[in-house]
């Protein structure tokens, strides 16, 4: 191993140990939401096997994790930390082809990015689209542009940025090997035939998308939110190495003399790549379009373009600085550690249950399903929390209107339903006020929040009812 790669292996070995602690510390979990949602579906596609084209979970997501899913939600974290190895893998053959310098650096700039280690920690579907991308870019590096193509293909199916870069990488492909182009729709084309042959819809991916086009019941938002997190996605210091970077990038390269490395990728597919990805998400919640939350966690998908960039900066750093080594030795230092604490900051280790995880929680103790009896509800953690396959509708019914709610509670079957005031009140549409009223349900526990502390918008409530 050279001197380059044995700095680089234990820094993403280290990271990756680190991952495993700050995992096995916490009592909490960082997504309790989506996250819980994603690890379900994992999980039960062995016995659902129709959730393995679920379009919400996202099809090779769900496929690549099932296996580790059934080892519980560490096995989520598992998988992500392997993602994490192997994107450490192609960010350092990548700054090898553009002769970066201190590679190790750069991974760990990838990685201390808040909003990727959280990622990383809450088993998400960011960090499999990073790992996809990344070795994209490192085939095309390699002139593999088949390969590339076919990799950015299933990525497809990984998460919704693929869709806003396809583009970019059709367009580079049709430059350097038009040839592969057609290979980009490889993945979509395996999709079809398996939904032709479960759902009689060669065209599900496009019928069956989950964002709505139009409004989203989360609002809108300031179009600069993004870039005002940066503090919360990068950090300070990285964001500081980044904009240098971009500085020196345009100041020093000429893409029309430097085919040799080919910094048309670069340009288009790392640079081009962030900034189209972080633009796009700003214009959806400044819209309030295709279901944004306008969280920030959908820049992890990007954020390891972010790192290579700051490469391309850190490398120049270093060959000016070549002479006064204490210079370049103390600059790292002295950002490694405030990356480092910026991260630690962020992940607020050991990592707590927040609010809404802990009221329901309590809420849920000592509740159990009978025979013959089922759980109405909206929230995920609810099923997770009661070991209970959300899937089978004979135990378990997701209720997403009240009149969902109206049916299902007059089938006579004694039904247990847990409102509460996240998800059945702001995804379902489903007030307090309309529950209560029901005739057929009986309160038998409750459960509120602190009132002074707001929870999408109001005191977080949980009621939970018996149906008669």
């Amino acid at each position: 191993m050279n001197k380059h790669g044995l700095p680089a292996v234990l820094v993403a070995l280290v990271c990756a140990i680190f991952s495993m602690v700050a995992f096995a510390i916490s009592p909490g979990l960082y997504e309790t939401g989506d996250g819980v949602a994603h690890f379900q579906i994992s999980k039960w596609s062995w016995s659902h096997h129709e959730l393995f084209l679920h379009q919400w979970g996202k099809p090779l997501f769900t496929t690549l994790s099932s296996a580790f899913a059934q080892f519980g939600y560490a096995g989520m974290v598992s998988f992500n930390i392997i993602l994490f190895l192997l994107s450490s893998w192609f960010f350092y053959k990548v700054c090898r082809h553009y002769k970066c310098r201190g590679i190790w650096f750069g991974i760990l700039i990838m990685f201390c990015a808040p909003v990727y280690a959280r990622m990383v920690l809450a088993g998400m579907t960011e960090v499999l689209f990073a790992t996809l991308y990344l070795g994209t870019i490192w085939s095309f590096t390699q002139k593999k542009y088949a390969l590339g193509a076919l990799i950015f293909g299933f990525s497809l199916l990984s998460r919704p940025e693929a869709l806003v870069l396809l583009p970019l990488v059709g367009l580079y492909l049709l430059l350097k090997e038009w040839k592969s182009t057609p290979l980009l729709l490889v993945g979509l084309l395996v999709y079809g035939v398996c939904t032709f042959i479960v759902f009689q819809d060669p065209l599900w991916f496009i019928h069956a998308d989950p964002y709505d086009p139009n409004g989203s019941i989360y609002g809108s938002g300031e179009f600069m939110k993004f870039f005002a997190s940066m503090k919360s996605i990068i950090g300070i210091p990285a964001a500081i190495i980044l904009i240098c970077s971009l500085l020196v990038y345009a100041l020093k390269t000429d893409i029309r003399k430097s085919a040799d490395t080919d910094e048309l990728a670069f340009s288009v597919l790392i640079i081009g790549g962030f900034f189209l990805v972080f633009l796009t998400h700003s214009f959806l919640w400044w819209k309030g379009i295709k279901g944004s939350m306008g969280l920030i966690r959908v820049i992890a998908t990007v954020t390891p373009l972010a790192a290579l960039i700051s490469m391309r900066g850190w490398t120049f750093l270093i060959e000016k600085t070549d002479s006064r080594k204490y210079l370049s030795y103390g600059l790292t230092l002295v950002f490694a550690v405030l990356m480092i604490h910026t991260l630690w900051a962020r992940l607020d280790l050991p990592h707590q249950q927040d609010m809404r995880v802990e009221r329901i929680t309590k809420a849920l103790d000592g509740i159990e399903i009978k025979d013959g009896q089922r759980i109405l509800y909206l929230d995920p953690w609810v099923t997770y929390q009661l070991g209970i396959d959300p899937y089978d509708q004979s135990k378990s019914v997701m209720i997403w209107s009240a009149d969902d709610l109206k049916k299902e509670v007059r089938t006579g079957r004694n039904d247990i339903v847990v409102w509460e005031s996240h998800f059945m009140r702001t995804e379902g549409g489903i007030a307090l006020e309309e529950v209560a009223a029901l005739s057929e349900l009986t309160l038998i526990r409750e459960e509120n929040g602190p009132q002074d502390v707001m929870y999408m918008g109001a005191p977080y409530q949980v009621r939970i009812y018996q149906a008669h």
